[in-house]
This record gives C-alpha cells, structure tokens and sequence, in this order.
C-alpha cells in the first residue's frame, strides 16, 4: 500500500495544513491538466481482487478528456466501470493476463500494433499499449495505430508505384507528421519530408547535405554506419536484404537530442532490384520521456527521491542471492526516527516532510557508493552495506546517528534516531534478516533511543 509523505496510507483521512492542501491540490490541477492536454487516451486501472487475493478484474480510477473522448463516454460513466463488463474479450484474446503480470511483477507493459477486438467499436483495432504499476494499480495509455497499421501495409503497394505515382508519393510524405526520406545507392540523401523541421529545426535542404557527424551523436551514427555497409553489400552481392528497426538519436539545432523511432526499407523495383533506399524516422522522444517518468515513479519514494520499499526488496533480494552465491559480507542498517509522530503534531505536517527530506539527504551524504537506501516506511529508512562486516557497518551507523542528533534541524531542533544493525547469516532470507535489524532498532528504542544496537542472530 502506498503511504503519504509522513507514512500515512494513501486513502486514509489525514489532516493537511490549508497551505499543504492548496499545494497539493494545485500540483494535482497542475497534473490533471497536462494528461488532459495529451491526444492518446491515459487511464488508471485498479486491480479488482477475489477472497484469495487473485486478480479477477480491473476497475477505472482515473482518466484523461482523450480517455472519455476514446470511449465515448462522460466521466461519471467511466469511472469506476469495470473492464470486463467495458471489454469482454480482454479474458480471450491475453490483453488480461498482460495487465495481471504489471500489477503482480512489476515489469512494464509495452505492446507495439497489436490487434484487439474493440467492443465499443464493434470492429477490430490496432494498438501502441503502454503500462506501468503504480502500487496496486496501473498507469495505463492506449494509441490506436489502426490507420498507421494499415497505411504501413499501403507503403510496399505504394513505393512499387513509385516512379509512375510521383506526385501522389509526395502528397503522402509531405503531410506526414513523421520524417520520410531516401537515399540512393550511392549513399547520397535525395529527399528529406518537411517534417524534419518540426522535429530537429533543420530545413529539408539542410538535412539532405548535412555531414553524419553533425547529424547524429557517435553511438547511432556507428551503429547505422554498420548497417549501411551490411546493407549495401548484400546489394552488390545479391544476398538477402538486412532490415533495420531500432532507436537512433539525433542532434537539433538548439543542440538537445531527438530520439526517433528509425524504419529502413530497401525499395525494389519488379525484378527484385534495390533502387533506392526509403527510411522513416519517429519522433518519440516525449513518449520516452514520458514512460521513464512512469518508470522512476514507480521505483523511488515521491517525497524523498530514494528507492521506495518495493523497490528496495527488489533490490535487496538481488543483494542476498549474489550474497549467497559469491560470500561478500552484507550488514543491514534499519532506522527509524525517534518520537516522529510528537514532530508532526507539534510543528505540522509540512515540517515532519522537511525532517524526512533533510534525513535522507544527511544519511545519503555518508554512505559509500555501493550502499543502497530505501524508505521503509513514514519515518522508517532501510540501508543495505554491499561488502560490509558487522564490525565494519557500526562505525557508520554511529557516525549517521550522531550526524543526525548534533546537527539541529530546521524549524524542529534536535531530532535523533534509533538504528538496529544485522550482519547477513547463512541461513538468513530477506525476511529474518530485516527482522533480525527491526528487532535491534527496538531494542535501540529500549535503551532509551538515539543509540545503535546489534542483533548478530535470533535466538527465539
């Protein structure tokens, strides 16, 4: 379950300063307004659960203007539908089991032109899907690509008519909101769509003359330098056509970098022979944007900026395992803040989300670069010490816990920490581990706090 910046869970009434809550909401007007400002449908679904906690079902949470346009439906008649009764079919044709698998394992959804029965439409379509997992539900955006889908079947039939449909070519790539271009076999670029412009800030004119390494950044141009002289051997060898889908950056003008989507597609005439080369590049540098966003959203703590608990059992495990196979020494620090909930009802909420902001920042600032930290919960951080002996994790547990206790905090004063240290066992998993740590935090706590106490191994 998610939790708010104080560790409160989301969904929970809570008290919020008037001046919080003006902010809050703003930031979420703010927030609202940009996914409405998108084109392609965005939506929240959250999973719908059984008795034994199986997924059985997806509810509508949330939804941008384009979603309500897409479904043609109003808001109150979207919002908490539920998929299968929107979406029948999404059980038989997988669309589901791919849903189910972002909410169960994290892993993003990315599905390109893929075909699904809309039984809103009453007719087949075809979908650019994107999902990610934020707690138990997911942030979803749906591109129909039907018309794209099938003009791409249209562009073989298309170039073969080529040479006696000139000007009906140009109609076509002129107006595309995508880059078309072509180049000769002599490696020449003889047309550049206007399109460029709108995506790099370059003239047609300019594109189709500019030297490669003024064009893109080294890695792409070496990695389309390899295919070019792939490709054009198989052409003067007569050998099978290489193709090229991929990602491939380039410079614009003002010096930032366009990510574009590249398709290369040999064009042949009826005997088979390569006359020129057709390529067409996408900008999809805001999509990119846009899912990495998603990405780190789902991985790090809001408030904080480090790895959320999720996050940091991932993390962890993939610690332990290597842990077990190899032998390096790791020791676990849990920490937690010492009378937190006196902070937030004395000096207001807002002040107890600057003591945890100031927190990590201060523990962050002295962990080597191969520790991991992760907020556990509302006033709870979970470090992991890569190639760490106990021995060695309890002078850095002191060094953070008298950081923490002499350095005043703003607006609060003295704040301190009780922090519970284990060193990993054999026989330990991720479990008793983090149990063996919370069990010397509280005992930490018993001493009278604003100590460090280790547990080496349970014995009850």
């Amino acid at each position: 379950m998610a939790s708010n910046a104080n560790g409160g869970d989301v969904g929970q009434a809570s008290e919020v300063p008037s001046g919080e809550g003006d902010q809050r909401r703003g930031g979420e007007a703010w927030l609202q307004a940009t996914l409405d400002s998108l084109l392609d449908p965005h939506v929240v679904l959250t999973a719908v659960r059984d008795e034994t906690g199986h997924i059985v079902d997806f509810r509508y949470d949330d939804a941008n203007a384009a979603a309500y346009a897409y479904f043609d439906m109003s808001r109150d008649e979207l919002i908490g539908s539920r998929l299968l009764d929107l979406f029948p079919r999404a059980k038989d044709d997988g669309s589901m089991n791919m849903y189910i698998d972002v909410i169960e394992t994290g892993n993003p959804m990315v599905v390109d032109d893929a075909p699904f029965e809309n039984t809103l439409r009453g007719e087949e379509r075809y979908y650019d899907l994107r999902g990610v997992r934020m707690n138990d539900s997911m942030v979803f955006s749906i591109r129909d690509v039907t018309e794209w889908h099938e003009a791409a079947e249209r562009l073989a039939a298309v170039t073969r008519r080529l040479a006696e449909s000139e000007e009906l070519y140009r109609l076509l790539v002129e107006n595309a909101w995508d880059v078309i271009w072509t180049m000769e076999l002599d490696g020449s670029i003889s047309y550049v769509s206007p399109a460029v412009e709108r995506v790099r800030g370059i003239t047609p004119a300019d594109a189709a003359v500019q030297p490669p390494e003024e064009m893109q950044p080294p890695e792409s141009l070496a990695r389309g330098a390899e295919y070019y002289a792939r490709l054009f051997e198989a052409i003067a060898n007569g050998t099978e056509l290489p193709q090229f889908h991929g990602e491939q950056e380039y410079y614009r003008t003002d010096g930032s970098i366009m990510l574009g989507e590249l398709d290369v597609i040999p064009q042949v005439d009826a005997e088979g022979n390569v006359v020129r080369i057709l390529g067409v590049t996408r900008d999809i540098s805001e999509q990119r944007r846009f899912e990495d966003e998603l990405n780190r959203l789902a991985v790090t703590d809001p408030l904080t900026g480090v790895w959320n608990r999720r996050q940091g059992e991932n993390l962890f495990s993939a610690d332990l395992s290597e842990a077990r196979r190899y032998g390096p020494a790791l020791s676990l620090l849990m920490i937690d803040i010492d009378h937190f909930k006196a902070i937030n009802d004395r000096f207001g909420h807002q002040a107890g989300d600057y003591v945890l902001i100031d927190m990590t920042r201060r523990i962050s600032a002295n962990l080597r670069s191969s520790d991991a930290l992760a907020r556990w919960g509302g006033e709870e951080f979970v470090v992991v010490m890569r190639h760490c002996t106990i021995a060695d994790a309890i002078p850095l547990a002191e060094k953070i816990r008298a950081l923490i206790a002499d350095t005043p905090f703003v607006d609060v004063g003295t704040v301190t920490v009780s922090i519970g240290a284990a060193e990993l066992q054999p026989d330990d998993d991720l479990s008793s581990w983090l149990h063996r740590a919370d069990r010397a935090m509280y005992d930490a706590k018993a001493a009278g706090r604003n100590a460090v106490r280790v547990m080496p191994r349970l014995t009850d």
